[in-house]
């Protein structure tokens, strides 16, 4: 997204007292979202409506110190990471992917 774009959502989310858990890069108009906060981090779930995979990189905006995985929540799984908590996710076709984010 758009730098400006970022802020303004980020400027939004502070009125309501909120904050972005995540930075998600590589969706498009096709593409819906959902992030919600949980006890240990925070769960993302993203439908690619569009006719090709997708590749999203997903960022947490807090940097954590202590340990942290990835699990996709269809099969119960850890995900490897990119390095420094990021995660590198493929979106099938007309499909979906759901995954937490938990720190240890």
């Amino acid at each position: 997204m758009n730098p400006l774009i970022l802020d303004t959502l980020d400027y939004a989310r502070s009125l309501r007292g909120g904050s972005s858990l995540v930075n998600i890069i590589g969706t498009n108009e096709k593409t819906d979202i959902s992030v919600s906060k949980t006890a240990n981090g925070f769960r993302v779930a993203i439908v690619n409506h569009n006719p090709r995979e997708l590749s999203i990189l997903l960022k947490p905006t807090e940097p954590n110190l202590i340990k942290s995985s990835w699990i996709d929540l269809v099969n119960d799984k850890a995900i490897e990471t990119v390095g420094n908590d990021s995660l590198k996710l493929t979106v099938p076709a007309r499909s979906f992917r759901a995954v937490e984010y938990r720190k240890k």
